[in-house]
């Protein structure tokens, strides 16, 4: 305002110094500059309306954004406090079966503990009920012999061949595995007199 003022004092002071036609010059000049200054202001408002326009488009766009991101942010919000509780009862389950599998395998080292036993064992009985069955064999070979021995005593004794007889009994009784009873009954039967 100031420099209107100022300028139009110094277009007057020249104005009467001189002709008409430099002042109307500087009249012309500020006229234009009014009108070019009205332009700037209408094309300034112009701009400042589709400006405000756009911060109120845009505000509202921010705004919706802001709600939409907000209602995800509740969902994510949910959906991780489920994955926690699903975490937690997974860290649980983890957890039991830690327990299960630490007690498994002390049952399963004392299952191999007692097989391993149970495996000596059997060994151990193989080879005593091979020692026994090579005692059986033994004996039955000898009582098989002794049998046979007898019937041929019998054989002879029917044929009074008693010599022969006797010696064969003599033999039986003096095997190892007959039986005490039938050295006895063989015994008696050889003192009889022939």
């Amino acid at each position: 305002m100031r420099v209107r003022a100022f300028v139009f004092l110094f277009l007057a002071v020249t104005a009467s110094a001189s002709t008409v036609t430099p002042v109307q010059k500087v009249i012309q000049m500020l006229e234009d500059m009014a009108a070019k200054g009205k332009k700037e202001m209408q094309e300034e408002q112009v701009r400042f309306a589709s400006f405000a326009q756009f911060c109120k488009g845009a505000e509202s766009e921010k705004v919706r954004s802001i709600e939409e991101n907000t209602s995800q942010l509740g969902e994510l919000e949910g959906e991780i406090g489920a994955l926690n509780l699903e975490i937690d009862e997974l860290s649980a389950s983890i957890k039991k079966a830690d327990s299960d599998i630490a007690n498994l395998g002390k049952k399963i080292a004392a299952l191999a503990e007692a097989m391993s036993q149970i495996e000596n064992q059997e060994e151990e009985l193989t080879e005593e009920r091979k020692e026994d069955h090579a005692l059986f064999e033994k004996k039955d070979t000898d009582l098989g012999e002794s049998v046979n021995a007898l019937d041929r005593a019998v054989a002879e004794m029917k044929t009074q061949d008693v010599e022969h007889a006797q010696a064969s009994l003599l033999e039986v009784m003096h095997k190892r595995y007959v039986p005490e009873k039938a050295k006895r009954v063989i015994g008696s039967f050889l003192q009889r007199d022939p």
